[in-house]
């Protein structure tokens, strides 16, 4: 089997392994990141056995937590399975939903795993959903409908969206699972930003809409917790969900101890609440920074800006390619993440709003005199 990284991950190596990293802003970072003692101020107990849960679907009272705090309908335990994170969860939903050869849909620009996974281990037959900067970067449901065919297996959605931070609203999501049941096709969500919505209306998760979505999503994101790799699938087919666990079993096996732990801490109503407003909190000051800051560059850069998440995906106004546009900030010790990355991304740079506010500020010091050297040129 022949597998390449995409040049998302390619990009990400590359700057990863500068010399001078430790000197670099990152102004791509999709999330931020929070100590243990935030989640467990009195931390874990030195004599916690390193065992297992001995559930394959994973805790019971984390899946409990789970179903309450993402608000998931009508779903019980029977109904999720723990992951080590959302990147897990997709994989099996996809070796799950999918033989060789089948139709996709992959909703683009988006999260690089499903098309990793489509093309290189499943070799599907992929068509894109591009979204447009001109349509909000949300699907256009008529250039769904005919994209879809009685072949269509799966189609592969992410929102709140990585990379452009759009959000879907119930009647989007509604028309989309219409589209999914006229055809039979099964729709993966990954809503790994799900909670992180600016207006503070959660979106609609896709399991609460058809019996044959599948939510993918988990922590790392929303609580800036990457390092605890503590994820979930859900879904109504109950013989769905034992298939994917199945997969589970052979690959994984079961999440960490430790993860599961702090995750059922951090997923109780009131600490969940309280980490994610947190994390709003300075998400919120930075949008209005960053804001401004491309009001003030009208002709050099512009934006739409971010439903939920800590991304963004601002356009630039200069004739060169991302990649390259990329590389000259790194001369400027500034990191963005080339749009051309994703498909249907060229001529944007990925822009996350989820570092300190001091930083961010000293980042687009650094963007000033970056585009004022473009001028030159």
């Amino acid at each position: 089997m022949d597998i390449s990284l995409d040049d998302f991950h390619n990009w990400w190596i590359y700057f990863l392994t500068r010399p001078n990293r430790s000197e670099m802003i990152s102004m791509t970072e999709s999330c931020r990141e929070i100590p243990i003692k935030d989640i467990a101020p009195e931390g874990i107990s030195p004599e916690t056995v390193m065992s297992w849960s001995r559930d394959y679907y994973g805790p019971k009272e984390l899946r409990e937590r789970i179903i309450e705090s993402q608000s998931y309908e009508d779903l019980t335990t029977d109904n999720v399975i723990v992951t080590t994170g959302t990147n897990e969860a997709n994989m099996l939903a996809a070796l799950a939903a999918l033989d060789a050869g089948d139709e996709v849909i992959l909703e683009m620009p988006q999260w690089m795993q499903g098309y990793a996974v489509c093309k290189h281990i499943l070799r599907a037959q992929i068509k894109m959903l591009y979204l447009k900067e001109e349509n909000l970067w949300k699907p256009n449901v008529e250039e769904l409908k005919d994209l879809v065919t009685p072949k269509t297996k799966l189609i592969w959605l992410c929102h709140p969206n990585n990379p452009t931070g759009s959000v879907l609203d119930q009647n989007e999501m509604r028309a989309i699972c219409e589209i999914a049941e006229d055809c039979g096709a099964w729709i993966l969500q990954d809503e790994i930003y799900r909670n992180l919505e600016w207006n503070n209306v959660v979106s609609p998760s896709a399991v609460n809409y058809y019996d044959k979505s599948i939510t993918a999503a988990g922590l790392s994101k929303t609580l800036g917790v990457e390092g605890m790799r503590i994820g979930w699938l859900a879904c109504r087919d109950k013989a769905f969900v034992e298939k994917c666990n199945a997969f589970r079993i052979y690959s994984t096996l079961t999440t960490n101890l430790l993860g599961e732990k702090l995750a059922t801490i951090a997923l109780q109503p009131k600490k969940f609440k309280e980490l994610v407003e947190a994390g709003k909190r300075i998400g919120r000051t930075n949008i209005k920074l960053v804001d401004q800051w491309i009001r003030e560059h009208n002709g050099c850069i512009s934006w739409i800006p971010p439903g939920g998440s800590y991304n963004t995906f601002p356009k630039y106004h200069y004739n060169m390619k991302s990649l390259e546009f990329c590389k000259r900030a790194l001369d400027y010790k500034i990191i963005f993440t080339p749009g051309g990355a994703f498909p249907g991304g060229e001529g944007h740079i990925r822009l996350g709003v989820a570092i300190d506010t001091e930083s961010l500020e000293q980042g687009l010091r650094r963007f000033d005199a970056f585009l004022t050297s473009l001028k030159q040129i």
